[in-house]
């Protein structure tokens, strides 16, 4: 079977080749990034970021559940 080479074909072609290679691109830069930092460096990493997140989520929660932002949804809606 042969596949006919258009115009459209050759451009589909080259979009598929340079999408492929860019895929292949970032995963060897992640590899390699993640290679140079050892399991030890990213541990603390890690916590200090989930730390962060907890404290971010705690402070959206007490946002939300406040009276003063129900109060605030209710005339928004009126």
């Amino acid at each position: 079977m042969r596949i006919p080479l258009n115009l459209y074909t050759m451009i589909f072609l080259i979009v598929v080749i340079v999408a492929i290679a860019d895929i292949v691109k970032k995963v060897a830069t992640h590899k390699a990034n993640h290679r140079d930092m050892p399991d030890n460096d990213r541990i603390p990493n890690l916590e200090a970021a989930l730390q962060r997140m907890e404290t971010r989520l705690a402070n959206l929660e007490t946002i939300v559940t406040s009276k003063d932002y129900n109060l605030k949804k209710e005339f928004e809606s009126l």
